[in-house]
């Protein structure tokens, strides 16, 4: 479950991507708009870093 996840939150992360760069190519560029993707997109750089300790925590677990 939690790699499905990752891979789901790595699609949207790579959109939000598409769409900030989209909205910086737009004249004029809607600032707001450009934060606001920004921070969703640092959202989800969060929730990915977090399945990953996540992730690392069970592996050593099983490990030990």
């Amino acid at each position: 479950m939690p790699l499905a996840t990752i891979a789901y939150l790595e699609r949207r992360y790579a959109t939000l991507e598409k769409e900030i760069a989209d909205a910086l190519r737009d004249c004029p560029a809607d600032d707001l708009a450009v934060a606001d993707l920004e921070y969703r997109k640092l959202i989800i750089a969060d929730e990915i870093q977090s399945y990953h300790r996540l992730i690392e925590r069970y592996r050593r677990r099983r490990i030990h």
